[in-house]
């Protein structure tokens, strides 16, 4: 009769391992299957910020191309830039005349300025308007636009008025 009775502390035990064992085991399967899905949750959200991001990105490089490709067609920018001015009252009543580089800004704000650069002593800088001196000719930049005859090129530069760096292309016009 004696062997038929476990003692109080061995009871005990088995109590608590039978309790602490499997609540343990429950832990651990829990931990790891929450750790699991937060990673894949977090994959999958980063995978919708990149589409995002990707989507974004291609609607403004997409915008920008087209904004220069109507640049590239107009035949009042071709008459304002190579026209000989007599004087600066008359290039500056064709500055006023000219407001396609202005309606772009203000309506594209994915733009942040557009310079144009110009082979033409007679035509004064402006802030849309850059005379093409012998720096810039000697750039990459400038001289891959004259090489590409009308190729859009993507390039880091440095704005020769602002002296800020910018992404920007270029794209020979005239």
């Amino acid at each position: 009769m004696h062997s038929k009775f476990i003692p109080i502390k061995k009871r005990l035990m088995l109590m608590f391992l039978s309790v602490v064992i499997p609540i343990f085991i429950v832990g651990i399967y829990l931990t790891i299957n929450i750790r699991q899905d937060m990673i894949k949750s977090r994959e999958r959200d980063i995978l919708v910020e990149t589409e995002r991001v990707r989507k974004g990105l291609e609607d403004n490089f997409t915008s920008i191309i087209q904004i220069s490709d109507w640049i590239y067609q107009d035949e009042g920018l071709e008459e304002l830039v190579t026209k000989r001015y007599a004087n600066p009252k008359e290039m500056i009543k064709g500055y006023n005349e000219f407001t396609l580089f202005d309606y772009f800004l203000r309506y594209h704000s994915n733009l942040a300025n557009i310079r144009f650069f110009v082979d033409n002593k007679s035509f004064m800088t402006n802030s849309n308007f850059v005379f093409a001196d012998e720096q810039i000719k000697e750039t990459e930049w400038y001289e891959m636009a004259l090489q590409g005859k009308g190729k859009i090129y993507w390039y880091n530069l440095v704005d020769p008025v602002t002296e800020k760096p910018f992404f920007g292309i270029s794209q020979k016009r005239i």
